[in-house]
């Protein structure tokens, strides 16, 4: 986005090219104050983080109701731009299948929320709403602001052009420089929240990792004042500062890999609710864990075919979303540290009960009170 507006601002200081993008020391200069800010707002504590967060998402769901509109009120715009609704070289079965691929990473910022639950003073239940309703709105906020790009000018147009922000351009051209403000108002909105939320929910999640013990003590410390994870935002403000130096190319790398992981979550998530969902009490049931509904097994059964589904177009060769030959040594790369450090620590996760684990990562008053809301729900 600041490259297309601001284009001899930013490519100043090169610097090297990685796999053909060109690096500039401004690019790393903008993106290492943004994320230097959030990393201060997160330290100020989650109330303030919050509250700033709420007002970005409302602003960013207004912007994009907005450009619609507007697209929608032109002259030259309108459904009739979005015909043919396939690319013409490829099955439709096969364009569907690219985009559904890599869906799950353009929700992963949804776990946020449980990430993030440890520090909220309201119900489960409430939770589980505003999870659903976010994804909801997620839906729509993506969808307006495809729907309005397909509109603004005949697709295929705008896609051979190749600019480097398609949006941006068909907007400008369509509503001038209004309408590239409100766009950029928008999307700066969007980046924001995606910065402050994954800061939070990356912050907390090293926090509960080294209070189970999984990573050294120091990252469940708590400042004096804000009582907030500082060592764990600060160290996760700095590995992001590392990714402006390796350029957007290889970037595209990491992101496609992380879908892989994403897919292995919602598995992993979908599968523990399948075994904890029962069709009815049997002799395998324990009241504190196990609650009898069928209708919910069978959707957790089918988030966890979904799952699989979503990893096979990823790693299946001949599959329309197959990883690039980088991403899977990156992949690789990622697996063999995660094996490396499971080795590491393994004798001293074996010493460690399953109570003293239980209560390491939940606590034992978090416990008692799942017990008792999985009692209830019985």
């Amino acid at each position: 986005m600041v490259q297309f507006i601001f284009p001899s601002i930013l490519e100043n200081l090169y610097m090297y090219e990685v796999a053909g993008w060109e690096v500039y020391g401004t690019e790393i200069i903008i993106a290492s104050v943004a994320l230097a800010i959030f990393g201060y707002l997160n330290v100020r504590g989650g109330v303030f983080s919050g509250r700033v967060q709420f007002i970005f998402c409302i602003t960013m769901i207004a912007g994009v109701l907005l450009i619609t509109f507007l697209t929608g009120m032109q002259p030259n715009t309108g459904l009739g731009n979005i015909s043919p609704n396939f690319p013409m070289d490829t099955t439709a079965v096969s364009a569907i299948v690219s985009i559904v691929a890599i869906a799950p990473w353009a929700f992963v910022g949804f776990d946020n929320v449980p990430q993030t639950a440890e520090e909220f003073n309201f119900s489960s239940k409430k939770a589980f709403g505003l999870i659903v309703f976010a994804i909801m709105s997620a839906v729509l906020v993506y969808s307006l602001m495809i729907t309005a790009t397909a509109m603004s000018a005949p697709w295929q147009r705008l896609s051979a052009a190749n600019h480097i922000w398609g949006t941006g351009f068909a907007f400008e051209e369509l509503l001038g420089n209004t309408g590239l403000i409100i766009l950029v108002i928008a999307l700066t909105m969007g980046i924001f929240t995606g910065l402050n939320g994954f800061i939070v929910s990356t912050s907390r999640l090293l926090f509960a990792m080294s209070r189970a013990k999984f990573i050294p003590k120091a990252f469940s410390k708590l400042h004096d004042k804000y009582e907030t994870p500082y060592i764990s935002i600060i160290f996760t403000v700095g590995v992001s500062m590392l990714a402006p130096w390796f350029g957007r190319q290889a970037l595209n790398w990491v992101v496609d890999m992380s879908s892989i992981g994403v897919a292995i979550a919602y598995f992993y998530t979908c599968y523990t609710a399948f075994s904890l969902f029962k069709w009815k009490k049997g002799e395998s049931f324990d009241s504190k864990f196990h609650i009898v509904s069928p209708l919910r097994k069978v959707l957790a059964g089918l988030g966890a075919m979904a799952s699989i589904v979503f990893l096979g177009l990823l790693i299946v060769p001949g599959s329309p979303a197959y990883l690039e030959v980088q991403s899977r040594i990156a992949l690789a790369i990622w697996i063999i540290m995660g094996i490396i450090f499971y080795l590491v620590k393994r004798k001293d996760y074996k010493k460690i009960s399953s109570e003293e684990m239980g209560y390491l990562i939940l606590g034992e008053e978090e416990i008692s009170t799942e017990s008792k809301k999985n009692e209830k729900n019985l």
